[in-house]
């Protein structure tokens, strides 16, 4: 989970304003949900309790077969505005006066993932009676954010046991795709009153259906230089090194110039591959960072003191990293210019 920058939540609350939001009072903050699930999983053994009282349980409905889910605890979540006072301590979101505003980003899902579910586990109490009104948030990458579906804890009674607030999901609704590519964010919020408290959240999801990769191209940047990048040095004959492609370096420097001109979500990339200093022959072969033998050859050389280059397309590993193996008895220096990605 990412936390938001202080731009990135600026022009959210900007546009919650300019919708003619309060702080206080979201969007559908009336529409009531009674969302109780009675729970049949094992709990958690481990949960900091008070006396014999669990403080926290994860005994969320039961699962559904196939399903993949992404679980964090309320202190995943990240203060949005007026948050006044709040309790984290042992995992719960709780606020003890006035109310808060929370936010759970979902960037751990991956690209074209169907959200299928999403449940809130809440603790009204005697001790915390407050409610709780929950949103699932859409914001683009030009800044437009929109409700799809909010839930409060207005209708549930006030008990010991935990309770769960379920969204209505329609995963073959586009603003349930989780679209990375297009900086559209999922967002969880949560708005406390006093008093309220949200143990954990549970997001259930299934993968996309399989789409041909699209080409994003990009002015060419230099992801790594083995001779001012580390891990520095020429590759040596049977040999390998697994390199991350995220990021971009000035030429002939080892500084960062620009993160991730590979976003996640990137499945593969198009390169030049350049070798400098060579010594005697030899081979480089490009696969992903993954990989367990070299495959075919991606570039060669058969003398000392060459700079030779090949422009390449190679499946990138899930961190966006590629391993270069040596062959061919000699070693040499190389340098990886990215000319876009597939995604």
């Amino acid at each position: 989970m990412s936390v938001m920058n202080e731009s990135t939540r600026r022009a959210f609350l900007a546009a919650l304003g300019a919708s003619g939001v309060t702080a206080a009072v979201l969007p559908g903050a009336a529409h009531a949900d009674t969302g109780v699930g009675a729970g049949t999983g094992t709990g958690n053994p481990g949960a900091p309790t008070a006396g014999n009282t669990p403080l926290r349980t994860e005994a969320f409905p039961a699962a559904t077969p196939g399903t993949n889910y992404l679980f964090a605890v309320g202190g995943a979540f990240q203060p949005l505005s007026n948050t006044y006072a709040f309790d984290v301590s042992d995992d719960q979101l709780q606020t003890g006066i006035a109310f808060g505003i929370f936010y759970y980003a979902l960037t751990d899902l991956p690209h074209g993932a169907r959200i299928t579910e999403v449940s809130f586990a809440v603790r009204k109490s005697a001790g915390t009676p407050g409610n709780t009104t929950c949103f699932a948030y859409l914001m683009s990458g030009d800044g437009v954010t929109s409700v799809i579906d909010t839930r409060n804890t207005t209708a549930l009674p006030v008990q010991a046991a935990e309770q769960y607030v379920n969204m209505v999901v329609d995963p073959t609704d586009p603003q349930w795709i989780v679209d990375n590519q297009q900086n559209a964010n999922h967002w969880l919020i949560a708005t406390l009153a006093a008093n309220a408290r949200v143990n954990s959240v549970r997001v259930g999801w299934v993968p996309g259906p399989t789409t041909p990769l699209s080409f994003f191209p990009i002015a060419p940047k230099r992801a790594y230089d083995s001779r001012f990048v580390a891990p520095l040095g020429p590759l040596a004959n049977n040999t390998n090194r697994v390199i991350s492609v995220a990021n971009s370096y000035l030429t002939g420097t080892g500084t960062l110039e620009t993160s991730n001109i590979v976003p996640v979500g990137a499945q593969a990339i198009a390169y030049n591959l350049t070798i400098a200093n060579t010594v005697a022959s030899g081979f480089l072969s490009a696969n992903p960072g993954d990989a367990a033998a070299a495959g075919g050859s991606s570039i060669n050389w058969f003398t000392s003191g060459l700079s030779l280059a090949n422009g390449l397309v190679v499946k990138l590993d899930a961190s966006r990293q590629i391993k270069v193996f040596c062959g061919g008895g000699g070693s040499t220096d190389f340098i990886i210019d990215i000319l876009g990605y597939y995604a």
